[in-house]
């Protein structure tokens, strides 16, 4: 493999692994509206983010990162 067509599988391998992940619908990162927040929904919402963040986000950027990084023997 070429140095010039590693940026292009790259792109295509972020792209399978990140788009669905965005489009995909898992609900509201805020779970109130209007006048019926409490600081539970703060909590809820404080979950809600990290969850998106690490298990939507870091665990696959991990992988990819991992199994391109690593020398083959």
């Amino acid at each position: 493999m070429d140095k010039k067509s590693l940026p292009i599988i790259l792109l295509g391998l972020l792209s399978m692994i990140f788009i669905p992940i965005l489009v995909k619908a898992t609900g509201p990162l805020v779970p109130c509206t209007g006048a019926n927040c409490d600081l539970a929904a703060f909590f809820t919402m404080l979950g809600n983010i990290y969850n998106f963040i690490v298990m939507d986000i870091a665990t696959p950027l991990a992988v990819v990162s991992i199994s391109i990084l690593e020398d083959p023997p």
